[in-house]
Formats: structure tokens, C-alpha cells, sequence
């Protein structure tokens, strides 16, 4: 062996050593923030309350043929979503059951990220896209918005990690040289990951087999018989929704017309006047779609102007990363589709919150690899890496930020309520009172009536008229700033709810009685000494 090629393998060994020990550091930091978020479960509920009594009913053998509703129209999701969640109905008493199927696909999505980006890269020195393949998964393990939706039952959850999934099976599509086997194990891939994609979420069962067709024409132009694969990846989505078919066409195809009828509409009564806006307007609908996504996933929660910088750095991106472009042209492909499409739909529905806007999770992550892996040594590019360093550094640090906060209210010293504080409060209650729900006080009723249901296993009545005597069960600490829909905006110190000194909520006002208050360290429960007045303050406890 020569001696430069020795020398080579020596420089190479530094880097492959803190590459490992990054993409190491990126599963670490998965398996804290995800799955150890998700065993201290405070986010039960009105969506998880939901599902969890439709895991009831699967328990007692009632399997659904519809899957959870839609904020856009009056349609509901394919029914796959459930059967992920399922075996989460075998322990009903246990809800953060129901959350562990997210948290591992969160974490599945950080590998994958390290090998999509291995992907894009292809045509990088081994050593350096080895390592900013790694990087990427590191930034992707800290991204908050991913963090918070991986610590809950949430439908949108497998998204990320389903579309990468996707993009790698369309990359694997183009290699040559495949066996058959290989060739029908990548087309049955795409397929199941297919039909569990466009039962996650609205986002993804419009854009994506807008994607799957694109890339199936592209795939079945390529060689004679390709068209074989993307028909038995159709076949496989098919027969994956046969509970849906079967329901919906015992529905007389009910569902399946209103998901028809929301895409004549322009998307429904999310669309907010989008879908007749002009040409200018769907533009502007849709830069504001990207350039929000951007600032959500990779920007939370930081100074406004350094924010509109932040974003504007990752609309010059896409373009900066096309120059030189060497890598795996089937995945960028991909990746170009899913986007493109998920923007057209963005031009027409306002959908401003991070949860409709997964298909653009990794996009500024993805792309900021790509510029990265094919600088070469020219001033310019090397101006254009120090500066993706420097926003990535901003990026990392912001997300890192609201990351800590949100772990802290769930195992910090004031920490949030779990389900089985719930479940001990409402065993405070006596059997043969009610409990009261106040809406516009304290949201979670639905998720209340559950865990008195299955978990506390004393089941109480449950009113809006309160009266005397009536209980309130409130948690004892909340969110400073609660922002359930923008939760990348939420401020998530954790502050004391003393329920004797509640504030006006409302428009409701009662005497609350200090005595008839117990007060565990996570929850209080508060006996009415007179009924709920409306259209009044709520005052100090008397």
C-alpha cells in the first residue's frame, strides 16, 4: 500500500469516528426526547381522549373502517392510523401505551434522515457525507416540532418518517442490478408506506399520491417492464385499505364523495376563500406556506428579525443547492415532487399550523446537506457554508431551547399532570357527586371522562350546569402561554393555577370554598360552594 493511500485511510479514521459518534449522539438524544418523553405522558387530550375510546371499542372487537376526522371538511381518514396504535387497547388503563407507536417512529425518522442524506450525496467523498449525514440527523433529533408531536397519540406523527421512507424506496427503485426479489420487496414497501401515509393526515392524502403517480410514470419510463413495480405498489396500497373500501362502500361511498367534494371545493372550509383567490394570491399562499414552515421547524421561538433572516437564508437554498448537483437524482426527485405538490395544495387551504405542514419537516435540513456535500473550495461556496453553519448553530441552539422547557414541565419539579394524576384525583371525588366541566376554563373534559372511566375506574357524572356542591378537578400547574394548535409558540415555564385565586375565565363567577380544596402535588380538586354564574367574574376563594 502506498504511502499517500495510507495517509488517506489515516485522515478518513478521525472522521468516520465523529460522524459515529454523532449519528450515536442523534439516537441518543431521539430515545430521551421522544420515548422517554413519551413515558411521562402529559399530553392527554381531546384528540387523544378520542382515540383512546376508539381503542376501547377495538378492545371489545369493533374494528373501524374510518380513521380519525379532519379539521378541512366533513370527510374522515382511511382507518390505517389505528391499527398502529391497536395494541395500546390491550391496557386501556394504561393511555401512554398509545403514544409509544410515534416515539418510535420519531426515532426510525432520525436514521433515516442519516440515510437519505447519504442518498443526496452520493456523489461526496465518503468521509463527508458520512459526516454531514450525521450532522443532519443530529439537527433533526433536536427539531422541536417533531419532539412535541413524537411525545403524544397523534395521528400526523408517522408522517416524517413515512415520506423518508418513501423517498429512500423511490431512490432504491433506480439502482441497478436489482434481484426480483429485491424489486418486489421495494414495490410492496411502497405501497404499505402509501396507504399508512394518506391515513396520517389530510397534508399527505392529498400530496402524496400526487407524488406516487409522478414517480411511478418516472420509474415505468425508465426501462421496458417497469411499469410492473409502481402496479403492484398500487396493488399493495390497495389491498391495505380493503377496511376502508368495505365500509366506505357500505356507506354507499359517503366518505370517499366528500374527500372528492373537498378537492372540487379547493380544499373545503379550511380553504378560507383560497381556492378563488387569483393566480397572485395562490402564489403568495404559497411562498408564506414555505417560508412558515421553515420558520416553525427550524427557527421556533426566536427574536422576529433573526427569524425573517433565518427564513430568508432557506429560500435561497434550493437554488444554491441545484449548482454542482452530483448525488442520487431519484431522491432529489422525490423530495422535488412531494414539495411542489404539497405547495400547490398550500396555495389553495390555510393551513398554518406545524402539523399541516410536515411534508416541509426536513426540507431546510435536507437542503442545507445538499449545498454542504457539493461546495467545493471557491469563495462563494465558502461563504455559503459558513453560513449555513452559523443559521444551523441558531437553529440548533432555538430548538435546543424550547426543547429543555418542554421536557422540564414534564419531569421538572412542577411538572404537569400525568394520566394517573388524573385518575387519583378523580378518586378524590366522592361517588355520588358530579363533576363539573367548565369548556372555556379547562379543555381537557373529554380526556377527564376516560381515565374516570377505565383508569380511575370510579365513574361519576359528568355536567356543564354546576351547581353547589359540585366538584371542579383542575391541574395544579399550566403552560405561561398555552398555544395548543401554534405549540411552537407556546411559552412553556410551567406556572402554579392555584384554584382558589382563579382569575376571570370566561365570563364565570363562583365562590370557592378553601377547605373543600384538596390539593395534590400535580392536581386540585374543589368543591363548589355555589353555582356557576355566567356572565360574571371568577373571584378569590371566600
Amino acid at each position: 500500500m502506498s504511502g499517500t493511500s495510507r495517509a488517506g485511510e489515516h485522515g478518513e479514521r478521525p472522521l468516520s469516528v465523529l460522524s459515529a459518534s454523532l449519528i450515536a449522539l442523534a439516537v441518543g438524544i431521539a430515545l430521551l426526547t421522544r420515548l422517554g418523553g413519551a413515558l411521562g405522558y402529559a399530553d392527554f387530550y381531546g384528540d387523544q381522549a378520542r382515540d383512546a375510546f376508539r381503542l376501547v371499542d377495538i378492545g371489545h372487537g369493533a374494528w373501524p373502517t374510518l380513521g380519525p376526522e379532519t379539521s378541512l371538511a366533513s370527510y374522515r381518514l382511511p382507518p390505517l392510523y389505528y391499527d398502529l396504535i391497536a395494541p395500546a387497547a390491550l391496557v386501556p388503563a394504561m393511555p401512554a401505551l398509545q403514544a409509544l407507536p410515534n416515539a418510535i417512529f420519531s426515532i426510525a425518522s432520525v436514521a433515516l434522515v442519516y440515510l437519505v442524506v447519504l442518498r443526496l450525496l452520493s456523489g461526496a467523498p465518503a468521509p463527508r457525507r458520512r459526516l454531514i449525514a450525521a450532522l443532519s440527523a443530529l439537527w433533526w433529533s433536536v427539531t422541536f416540532v417533531d419532539v412535541f408531536i413524537a411525545n403524544r397519540e397523534w395521528n400526523p406523527g408517522p408522517i416524517p418518517c413515512l415520506l423518508l421512507a418513501l423517498v429512500l424506496l423511490w431512490s432504491r427503485q433506480a439502482d441497478p442490478e436489482r434481484t426480483p426479489a429485491d424489486r418486489v420487496a421495494t414495490a410492496a414497501g411502497i405501497g404499505i408506506a402509501l396507504a399508512l401515509v394518506v391515513s396520517a393526515h389530510s397534508s399527505t392524502l392529498f400530496v402524496v399520491p400526487v407524488a406516487f403517480v409522478v414517480m411511478s410514470i418516472v420509474h415505468a419510463a425508465s426501462g421496458r417492464g417497469r411499469w410492473v413495480e409502481p402496479a403492484l405498489s398500487l396493488a399493495v396500497a390497495a389491498l391495505a385499505l380493503a377496511p376502508y373500501w368495505i365500509g366506505d362502500s357500505a356507506r354507499g361511498w359517503a366518505n370517499t364523495h366528500a374527500m372528492i367534494g373537498t378537492i372540487l371545493e379547493g380544499g373545503g372550509k379550511a380553504a378560507m376563500g383560497s381556492a378563488n383567490a387569483g393566480p397572485a394570491a395562490q402564489l403568495r399562499n404559497a411562498f408564506f406556506g414555505y417560508t412558515g414552515a421553515v420558520g416553525q421547524f427550524v427557527a421556533p421561538q426566536v427574536p422576529a428579525l433573526l427569524r425573517k433572516a433565518l427564513v430568508a437564508a432557506w429560500i435561497v437554498l434550493p437554488f444554491a443547492a441545484l449548482r454542482g448537483y452530483r448525488g442520487d437524482r431519484r431522491a432529489l426527485l422525490a423530495l422535488a415532487v412531494i414539495w411542489a405538490a404539497y405547495l400547490f395544495a398550500a396555495a389553495h387551504v390555510a393551513a398554518i399550523y406545524p402539523h399541516f405542514r410536515l411534508p416541509l419537516a426536513f426540507a431546510a435540513i435536507l437542503m442545507t446537506a445538499v449545498v454542504l456535500g457539493t461546495a467545493s473550495a471557491t469563495r462563494t461556496h465558502r461563504a455559503m457554508v459558513a453560513a449555513c453553519a452559523v443559521f444551523a448553530a441558531v437553529s440548533f441552539a432555538a430548538n435546543i431551547r424550547v426543547d429543555s422547557a418542554f421536557l422540564t414541565s414534564k419531569f421538572g419539579p412542577h411538572r404537569l399532570p400525568t394520566p394517573h394524576d388524573v385518575a387519583l384525583a378523580l378518586q378524590r371525588v366522592p361517588a355520588t357527586q358530579r363533576v363539573c366541566e367548565v369548556h372555556d376554563l379547562y379543555d381537557d373534559w373529554l380526556a377527564q371522562r376516560y381515565l374516570d372511566a377505565y383508569v380511575a375506574h370510579a365513574p361519576h357524572a359528568f355536567t356543564t350546569q354546576c351547581r353547589a356542591n359540585d366538584y371542579l378537578v383542575l391541574p395544579r400547574y399550566r403552560y405561561a402561554n398555552e398555544t395548543r394548535e401554534e405549540y411552537e409558540t407556546t411559552d412553556y415555564r410551567v406556572v402554579d393555577l392555584d384554584a382558589r385565586t382563579i382569575p376571570a375565565r370566561a365570563g364565570y363567577s363562583a365562590t370557592l370554598k378553601p377547605a373543600a380544596v384538596a390539593v395534590t402535588p400535580q392536581m386540585q380538586v374543589v368543591r363548589l360552594r355555589a353555582a356557576l354564574a355566567p356572565k360574571a367574574q371568577i373571584g378569590t376563594a371566600q
